[in-house]
């Protein structure tokens, strides 16, 4: 079995803004928000 590890500074940057974006996604209730949106529902915060 060969196992290789790719080092790639633009894939690891790529990887952190993906999980820095989701982390904050769901902490600011985006799902939540784009349910709401899709099905017309206003909100009073």
């Amino acid at each position: 079995m060969l196992v290789v590890r790719m080092v790639e500074p633009r894939l690891t940057a790529g990887m952190a803004e993906q999980i820095t974006l989701t982390v904050l996604a769901l902490h600011h209730g985006l799902p939540l928000f784009l349910d709401q949106r899709r099905q017309r529902v206003c909100a009073a915060t």
